[in-house]
Order: structure tokens, then C-alpha cells, then sequence
């Protein structure tokens, strides 16, 4: 069932939510490199009081999809030099 149907289905009965209050955001995508290889990014973001953790979570997704999928690699150990 998708999160949006179980929403609805308990909206619609007399089951009450209980909210949990968020308080950090983790996302960790794995990006294929090929060659049997893969490279991930990780990266936590603080919900602090007011802010809404959809848009926490959809800047943190932003941010981490740049670090995996920039042009631009600096300083990267496991790269080999270009020497």
C-alpha cells in the first residue's frame, strides 16, 4: 500500500496519528559507476523548530545528488593523479 492510500485509509477511520517529531534527515543514495564499482554520498541535516522537514528533506536530496553527480571531482584520494 502506498503511503499516500495508508494516509487516506486512516484518515477515514477512527484510528488517531500520532505525530513524531523529526529531528535529523539521513540520505544516503548509491550511485553505479560501473565496472562493478559504486561511489555513495551521505549527508544529515538538523530539523530545527519550525522548519518543515519535507523541504529539509528535499534540500538535503539536492545537495547529495550534486556531490554524486558533479562534473567537477577536487581532491579526491581514490582518484588517480592526472601526474
Amino acid at each position: 500500500m502506498c503511503a499516500e492510500c495508508a494516509i487516506a485509509l486512516l484518515n477515514n477511520s477512527d484510528i488517531s496519528i500520532t505525530t513524531i517529531p523529526i529531528e535529523t534527515i539521513t540520505y544516503k543514495p548509491v550511485k553505479n559507476l560501473g565496472n562493478y564499482q559504486s561511489q555513495t554520498f551521505e549527508a544529515t541535516a538538523t530539523v530545527e523548530e519550525g522548519d518543515d522537514p519535507q523541504i529539509v528533506a528535499e534540500g538535503l536530496k539536492a545537495f547529495v545528488y550534486g556531490q554524486l553527480h558533479s562534473s567537477v571531482i577536487k581532491d579526491d584520494p581514490e582518484l588517480p593523479s592526472k601526474n
